[in-house]
């Protein structure tokens, strides 16, 4: 578990546990504290902000943060990711979130592949946090759009927040991926130098990988492809020709394809490891450290920018072991298109920081 610098405000409360320290928001508290479960029992000290506490070093981990986004295609910028967001309970911009215990997410290894967090918060209680993540953000002024799957079956576990599409920004990339994969037969038959496009595309998010995919394999028909291929309800083509990040997505369509995709053997081995590789440095030199990224072992793609089709956008979608998280998120923005059209306007950006912060605190609580 990376802690950096995690902060105490009003409504905050700290479990330090045998497994190590978790921060909860006060509204998820009891929820979080369910799901804990025997590993805070009888080892547990609970303290408010208005308490002293000390921190003794941790000598035992099972999470820590690491990170991938995405720049996009937009009017004035290719979009950007964030550093890793603080939880809700933090003033610190700088600090990582930390909202779910070391025990709450159980490791598993596959013989074949890598690590991965196995969820194991029951689904009514993944209902509930996704709901309040939901409020949480909107007081905040992000509006959240929230999907989770079982990665097996594909049940819908939790679905909450703002109806209608949002701009895809990076998210497009897995449109991309799945249709370059599924046309050539799998990865095994593409050339090299495609193959290599692809993976740093995914992995690192390489905006120019993407814009030469995008032109090169007609654009819209790419989408209208993927639509069609996976039953896709709401997602068509960007509004704003030639800008892929404009492309139009819901929390629905995207956890559908990225399930869909993970079970395919055409695409599904190939997309998770090229998921689970995600770069801590994004293409553009961007900090991606939040959303599903920040969660040790599992699988990320982000995307974020500023302002296509008038607003700031801000997603996170992913996998762990036996879950499909997405969360798209979406607020007004509080500069200038030109203010921020660089990846160090949008870090410095409150707004940005604000909404990476929500979307980081909504994942966590939902993939634990």
């Amino acid at each position: 578990m990376r802690l950096h610098r995690a902060l105490l405000t009003a409504g905050a409360v700290v479990v330090i546990a045998a497994g190590g320290l978790v921060v909860l928001d006060e509204r998820n508290y009891d929820d979080q504290q369910v799901a804990l479960g025997n590993s805070v029992a009888g080892t547990t000290a609970v303290a408010t902000a208005a308490d002293p506490v000390t921190v003794a070093p941790l000598t035992t981990s099972t999470r820590s943060t690491t990170s991938e986004s995405t720049p996009e295609q937009l009017s004035v910028l290719p979009s950007a990711g964030a550093p890793l967001a603080p939880s809700r309970t933090s003033t610190s911009s700088n600090s990582p979130t930390v909202s779910a215990s070391s025990s709450s997410t159980v490791a598993t290894t596959s013989s074949t592949g890598p690590t991965e967090p196995v969820s194991t918060q029951d689904d009514q209680t993944v209902a509930l946090l996704a709901s309040r993540s939901v409020l949480a953000a909107a007081r905040a002024g992000v509006s959240e759009q929230v999907v989770v799957l079982d990665r097996e079956f594909g049940q819908t576990i939790a679905s909450a927040g703002s109806g209608g599409t949002v701009p895809a920004m990076s998210l497009v990339k897995l449109f991309i991926a799945t249709d370059v994969l599924t046309t050539a037969g799998g990865p095994d038959d593409l050339d090299p130098v495609t193959a290599k496009n692809l993976w740093t595309m995914i992995s690192e998010s390489d905006d120019e990988a993407a814009q030469d995919f995008y032109d090169t394999l007609g654009g819209d028909a790419i989408i209208e492809r993927t639509v069609k291929r996976y039953g896709l309800a709401d997602s068509t083509p960007t509004p704003s020709p030639g800008y892929w990040g404009d492309v139009q997505v819901t929390a629905a369509d995207v956890a559908s394809l990225l399930r869909q995709a993970l079970q395919s053997p055409v695409t599904g081995p190939w997309l998770e490891s090229a998921m689970l590789a995600s770069t801590d440095e994004g293409w553009d030199g961007f900090d991606q450290d939040f959303g599903m990224n920040a969660i040790t072992g599992a699988g990320a793609k982000q995307g974020w920018g500023c302002c296509l089709s008038g607003v700031l956008a801000i997603h996170s979608a992913g996998f762990t072991a036996n879950r499909i998280v997405v969360v798209l998120s979406t607020s007004a923005p509080d500069a200038s298109s030109r203010e921020l059209g660089t990846a160090d306007g949008l870090m410095a950006d409150a707004g940005v920081r604000t909404a990476i912060r929500e979307v980081s605190a909504t994942a966590a609580a939902l993939a634990a």
